[in-house]
């Protein structure tokens, strides 16, 4: 087993596992920006932002890790009981974040038991908000840019369904698949959402064609 991995799965809840440059880190309970380092865990909501040319890897749990690449704004909320901070939803508020299962991690039959107990993570943004599945893998790279209400996602692991709120049209990706969303701003700078029944609603806008997405692009992005 990867000695690094095998650490940071000994480690509960939302840790910094690598980072370049000095991204701002704030804590919900913390009025200052934290000073970070690697194996820092971070104890309640957590809100962080990258500039240019810095990025944050981040372990969500004993299953998946982010990274929040450069120019880029994420949060991650959750609850604290006995001082464990159990992340319950993660949402990209601008660029992009990569999210993927934490590599070369095996599990225990003890740490499996825990697994199991594990609740979904939530994961959202202006365009979506989605719960995992049990033993769901995931690796994706999730582009978010407001200032021309466009999303674009590439999925590199198994088969993955992209769904918008209640869009009638979902994606089904296949590894190395992606797609990317046009939406529509009101005057404001916001996206403008057709309001259903049921308070459920539609992003305006359309969806472009499939594209084949290559691991090379996530390379690149440290570089």
């Amino acid at each position: 087993m990867n000695l690094k991995s095998l650490k940071y799965g000994l480690m509960h809840g939302l840790v910094i596992m690598n980072f370049a440059g000095a991204p701002r880190v704030q804590l919900k309970n913390e009025e200052n920006k934290i000073k970070i380092k690697n194996s820092l865990s971070l104890k309640s909501d957590t809100n962080i932002q990258t500039d240019p040319n810095e990025y944050i890897v981040l372990k969500i749990n004993d299953r998946y890790q982010v990274t929040v690449l450069p120019d880029s704004i994420f949060t991650a909320d959750g609850k604290v009981d006995q001082n464990e901070f159990t992340v319950r939803s993660i949402a990209i508020l601008k660029g992009q974040i990569y999210i993927q299962d934490v590599p070369n991690m095996s599990l225990s039959s003890s740490d499996k038991t825990e697994v199991d107990l594990f609740e979904p993570l939530k994961i959202e943004s202006d365009f979506f908000s989605f719960l995992t599945e049990k033993n769901q893998k995931l690796s994706l790279l999730i582009d978010l840019n407001l200032k021309n209400a466009s999303l674009k996602v590439c999925n590199f692991s198994s088969d993955f369904k992209l769904k918008l709120f209640d869009h009638e049209i979902d994606q089904n990706l296949k590894p190395n698949e992606g797609v990317r969303f046009q939406g529509v701003l009101d005057k404001s700078g916001h996206v403008i959402y057709d309001i259903l029944l049921e308070k459920r609603k539609v992003p305006q806008g359309k969806w472009a064609a499939k594209e084949i997405c290559s691991q090379d692009q996530i390379n690149t992005l440290f570089l």
